[in-house]
C-alpha cells in the first residue's frame, strides 16, 4: 500500500538520483577492506536453505546449492542473503542481525574483531548498489505488470502467488518489492 504514495515514489526517485552515480564507488569501497571479506555463500535466501529436526528436538538448518560459493565482501553476501526477507522486518532487527553474526564470528576465532558500525555501514552501502543495479532490471519488466498489480491491495495477495508460482516468478516481484521498501525506510 504505501508504495502506491507519491512521498514513496519522490523519496525513491530523490535517493536513486542521489546513489545513481555513485555504484561503482560505493562497491569499491565494500570490496576493498580484506577484514570484511571471506569465503561465503552468495546466494544463502530462503530458496536455498533447508530445516531439520534433530534427534533431540532442535531444528538445525543447512544450505543447498554452493554454486556461487566465492569470496566477497560480508555485505554483499547479507544483501544477496535479505533479497527475499521483509523490507520492515529488516530495518526493525537489522542490528540484531548483524550483532549475531558477529557474535558468532568472534566465537568461531574469526579474527580481526570487526566492528558493527562499519558492518552495517558496508551493508548499506551494498544495499544501494545492488538496487541500482540487480533489482531495476526487474522492476522494469514488472512494470508491464502495474495495470494487474494495482487491482491487489498488497502483493501478498493469494490470487498473485498463485498467478505467478508456476514459473516461480513471485519470488522476484517480492524480492524487488521488498527491496524497494527497504530502500525508502
Amino acid at each position: 500500500e504505501e508504495a502506491r504514495t507519491p512521498e514513496f515514489a519522490r523519496q525513491l526517485s530523490q535517493r536513486m538520483e542521489a546513489v545513481a552515480p555513485h555504484v561503482k564507488d560505493l562497491v569499491a569501497y565494500c570490496d576493498s577492506n580484506p577484514d570484511y571479506r571471506s569465503v561465503q555463500h552468495r546466494n544463502a535466501n530462503t530458496d536455498n536453505a533447508y530445516f531439520f529436526k534433530r534427534p533431540d528436538g532442535s531444528v538445525d538448518c543447512g544450505l543447498l546449492d554452493w554454486g556461487q560459493c566465492c569470496e566477497q565482501p560480508y555485505a554483499q553476501a547479507f544483501t544477496f542473503c535479505f533479497t527475499s526477507a521483509q523490507g520492515q522486518m529488516l530495518a526493525n532487527h537489522e542490528d540484531e542481525i548483524l550483532r549475531g553474526f558477529l557474535e558468532e564470528y568472534d566465537a568461531c576465532g574469526g579474527r580481526p574483531s570487526l566492528s558493527l558500525e562499519e558492518l552495517r555501514l558496508q551493508f548499506h552501502l551494498f544495499w544501494m548498489a545492488y538496487n541500482m543495479g540487480q533489482n531495476w532490471g526487474n522492476a522494469a519488466m514488472w512494470n508491464q505488470w502495474k495495470m494487474y498489480l494495482q487491482t491487489f491491495p498488497s502483493i501478498y495477495e493469494e490470487e498473485i502467488f498463485n498467478s505467478l508460482k508456476a514459473d516461480q516468478s513471485y519470488f522476484g516481484l517480492s524480492i524487488v518489492y521488498q527491496s524497494l521498501m527497504l530502500w525508502c525506510l
